[in-house]
Order: structure tokens, then C-alpha cells, then sequence
């Protein structure tokens, strides 16, 4: 079960940095006064991070892809919101949690739908139960 929140956790590292980027720049921009309040929150791109701080690292991916792969499929994510970006691969594994988690099958085996199950009327009686009782109710003193 620690195996499930670390991948929880680390996957949600990501956009809370992108997240933290962004309002970090909005923070310095508008202290610098370069900020205009009437445009809408921008969110950076990732590509733009990724120019910025890491030219190198941009340049040897471009030159070691196939230029019909990195213009059909990196180009379009690298010109997306850093946050959605990030945040898409932890809201799939997130899903697939809950789901595993309802169901009941492994990392959460025994706790969902296709669980061990109580045969009823087996536990205590709870206040709610719709079961018809004779009179009133007696406590039995042994």
C-alpha cells in the first residue's frame, strides 16, 4: 500500500511544480510591474520550459528524433500548458486506482466490490436495519 501513495505522490510532483513555476513568474511579473491584470493567467508552455532550462538537452532530443515523429507528436505537447501536460499521466493513474480500488482487485485486494463479503445478518444489529422486531426491545440479563 506505500508502493501506491509514493507513485501517488511522485506523480503529483510535476504539476505542483509547473503550478509553483507559474505562479513564481506571475509573482516576479507583477513586482517588476510588467504584469496587466485585464489579460487571463498564462500558463507556461512546456516547450518553453524546456527551451529555457534545458537548451542542450532540447537540442540533442531533436537531432536524435525522427523530424516526422517530433513534428506529429513531441510538437503538439511541447506547445500545451506545462500543467495540463503533467498533470494527465497522474489523473489516468489516479483513475486506474479507483477503479482497481472499487472493483477490489490488487494493490487493494479484499476491500472493494468483489471483496470477501459478510453474509447478512451475520453482525450486530444497527438502528438503521429495516428488519421488523416484536414489541419493544429488551436488554437480557444473564
Amino acid at each position: 500500500m506505500r508502493f501506491v501513495f509514493l507513485i501517488c505522490f511522485l506523480l503529483a510532483l510535476p504539476p505542483l511544480a509547473a503550478a509553483g513555476h507559474d505562479a513564481y513568474m506571475a509573482y516576479v511579473e507583477s513586482q517588476e510591474g510588467n504584469i496587466d491584470l485585464s489579460d487571463p493567467f498564462r500558463f507556461s508552455d512546456l516547450g518553453w520550459l524546456w527551451v529555457t532550462y534545458a537548451p542542450k538537452n532540447y537540442d540533442l532530443m531533436r537531432q536524435s528524433m525522427n523530424p516526422d515523429m517530433w513534428k506529429n507528436m513531441i510538437e503538439p505537447a511541447l506547445t500545451q500548458p506545462a500543467i495540463i501536460v503533467t498533470a494527465i499521466p497522474a489523473a489516468v493513474v489516479y483513475i486506474l486506482l479507483a477503479v482497481l480500488r472499487i472493483i477490489g482487485l490488487p494493490p487493494f485486494t479484499g476491500k472493494g466490490i468483489l471483496g470477501p463479503q459478510k453474509a447478512r445478518g451475520t453482525g450486530p444489529a444497527r438502528f438503521d436495519d429495516k428488519r421488523k422486531t416484536k414489541g419493544r426491545w429488551k436488554y437480557k440479563r444473564k
